[in-house]
């Protein structure tokens, strides 16, 4: 078939002599069209009309030039409610001022952890708005490998269609097969850019990957797309526009709620003049002796063992368990996980220092074998395995309790000294050790001491 210019100069972006595949040429377009509709988007969706109205005046299937979804009944038959959503009208989506007004009359008087739980249920992988990433990926998928195969149908003779299944159809030469697996790399990368409210994604986009593959290995002898199937796709095209503006509207509404969580939990902890005074003082350090690094933990146990274990980690370099130099909102703020789960009630911060001649001091060391330790990935560093090597705690200043919204010290770090913190001494009289050597613990405990501290008061 023959391209229009606006095609032309499109598609000589990646193909200077327009000698590729149709799959290839549409390819970036229908990545792009997960995010946005531009004039990209555009251009590819116009080309993959012409080629779907060109088939089905081939077959004489008569198909309006405008026909589109039902949309109340598309959002009805797509979104995704949660059990404890009932009460959330899906044709809100469809304005968003009703959105907006459903939403704050919900979150009225909640606090930020209600709040983030609230939001969840519009950000959260298969929630509401995810809903309309799973409905785009079926058509986005099947366009972009039986494109090939209906822009060949317009030059060969009519095939008769009507008692062909409705299974999609995947075309299985070696050459088209390289270019389908090429554009689910690239998904794997790109479709997922307007989830800013997950961070970690590595997770969910290999199983979205993989269920893609899936699809690959098990497909069934080639067949050709049906008259049902082609009609559908042309609901899709001339529907997308409008399922664009619903999707946006969902994450506008996610976007505004997402900030307005992140003030109330702002002003949760920054009113607590305790909590806030003692935050200013253990995030204080001159970063030209001192970097200051943050390891988000699963919950406020592991915290704990931290300060008195150390930090276990699986490979020395401490950038895939930790991030550094947080500023003191993005401590609070901080969570990562599906379920936002790691760091959401402690961030365990580091002290890696700077010795005179500027090279940074190694804190992270090889596990003593033997050594058990409480460890619990964070994910960075991988899920499964066991600890190599360990942060001591010498070098963890401490941690931030945010479900208490206390910081807690650590009476190991080798600086603790300077927080001069004000503390009522319970420590009994007369006793031989240091604070530190009692910390250590039986574990550690060495006869010889006894001997050395009676030989001392003789």
């Amino acid at each position: 078939m023959d391209l229009t210019e606006k095609e032309k100069n499109l598609f000589r972006l990646h193909d200077k002599d327009l000698k590729e595949s149709p799959s290839y040429h549409v390819e970036d377009g229908l990545m792009q069209s997960y995010n946005v509709n531009d004039d990209t988007v555009q251009v590819t969706f116009g080309y993959i009309k012409r080629v779907l109205l060109e088939v089905a005046k081939k077959r004489k299937v008569e198909i309006p030039n405008d026909i589109e979804f039902d949309m109340d009944e598309l959002l009805k038959e797509i979104i995704n409610i949660p059990n404890n959503f009932t009460d959330f009208n899906v044709l809100y989506y469809k304005n968003y001022d009703m959105l907006n007004k459903f939403v704050k009359d919900k979150i009225k008087g909640m606090n930020s952890y209600d709040m983030e739980e609230f939001l969840n249920y519009f950000t959260g992988i298969g929630g509401l708005n995810d809903s309309f990433r799973e409905f785009m990926s079926q058509f986005i998928f099947k366009l972009s490998t039986n494109i090939n195969m209906l822009n060949q149908e317009i030059d060969e003779k009519k095939i008769d269609t009507k008692n062909c299944d409705n299974d999609w159809i995947i075309d299985s030469t070696d050459e088209e097969l390289d270019n389908e697996n090429e554009f689910a790399k690239v998904i794997k990368s790109e479709d997922f850019q307007d989830w800013e409210d997950v961070e970690d994604l590595e997770d969910f986009e290999q199983k979205y990957f993989d269920d893609t593959q899936y699809s690959f290995q098990h497909k069934e002898e080639e067949k050709q797309v049906t008259d049902e199937e082609l009609i559908n796709y042309l609901k899709f095209l001339n529907s997308y526009p409008k399922i664009m503006e619903y999707k946006n509207n969902g994450f506008r509404m996610a976007k505004e709620l997402r900030e307005l969580t992140q003030k109330t939990k702002l002003n949760e902890f920054y009113s607590n003049e305790e909590f806030c005074e003692n935050f200013k003082q253990i995030m204080a350090h001159n970063t030209k002796k001192h970097i200051y690094h943050f390891h988000g933990t699963q919950d406020l146990q592991s915290a704990k063992n931290i300060i008195n274990e150390g930090l276990g980690m699986m490979r020395k370099d401490l950038s895939t368990t930790t991030y550094s130099e947080f500023s003191m909102d993005e401590v609070i703020l901080y969570s990562r996980g599906f379920g936002g789960e790691i760091g959401r009630e402690a961030i365990v911060i580091i002290d890696e220092p700077i010795e005179e001649n500027g090279k940074r001091k190694s804190i992270v060391e090889p596990l003593v074998e033997g050594k058990k330790i409480h460890f619990c990935p964070s994910g960075l560093q991988g899920l499964a395995g066991k600890p190599q090597y360990i942060v001591n705690p010498q070098y963890i200043v401490g941690y931030v309790d945010k479900i208490n919204k206390k910081i807690i010290f650590n009476s190991k770090y080798y600086d603790y000294d300077k927080f001069r913190l004000k503390t009522t001494n319970t420590r009994p009289k007369d006793v031989p050790f240091s604070n530190e050597r009692i910390a250590d613990g039986i574990a550690d405990f060495n006869p010889n001491e006894l001997e050395e501290q009676k030989d001392n008061q003789l």
